[in-house]
């Protein structure tokens, strides 16, 4: 799913149209010019908070937390990339009535390069910032929902906004 947002590596190079998605088994998966973020360990749970919490923040840290890469490389049909495993990553969110503002700061292990095994890639740290607007929530959420959260989003916001016009 296509979402507002942009993916920053090391402060310096923005790759600023990417798109990103939640598996159903749990993940997310962000993906931009050649470019592919994934984090096994992220839930729909993390997003699925208490409104009446303004923001929430999660920092998850460890060995086999997630990847990064980059290519294919060579040839597309040989899905040559350069990968990097994860070191830790930070997620924070806000909820408004507009929808849910994602930012996950990231750290990686030294990577490696298919083509030299004696070459190490130096560290990356990524910035990513995203916007799901309320109305695309639920598809960003996956289509297994028991229970529509941009519905109960909107819920929350019209009647706290109804009692702070009181």
């Amino acid at each position: 799913m296509e979402v507002e947002g942009q993916l920053v590596i090391n402060k310096k190079q923005t790759i600023p149209s990417i798109s990103a998605h939640i598996s159903i088994l749990g993940g997310i998966s962000i993906n931009g010019d050649r470019k592919c973020l994934d984090i096994p360990l992220f839930y729909e749970y993390f997003i699925r908070r208490n409104l009446s919490v303004k923001g929430v923040s999660y920092r998850i840290e460890g060995n086999g937390i997630g990847n990064f890469s980059e290519g294919p490389l060579g040839h597309p049909g040989d899905n040559e990339r350069n990968y990097w495993p994860l070191k830790s990553y930070q997620l924070e969110m806000n909820y408004s009535s507009k929808g849910v503002q994602l930012n996950i700061a990231v750290t990686s292990e030294q990577g490696s390069c298919p083509f030299d095994k004696n070459k190490t890639l130096s560290p990356l740290e990524l910035d990513i910032e995203l916007f799901i607007p309320i109305e695309k929530i639920d598809e960003f959420l996956g289509e297994n929902l028991r229970y529509s959260f941009a519905e109960q989003m909107t819920k929350f916001f019209n009647k706290n906004h109804n009692k702070a016009l009181k």
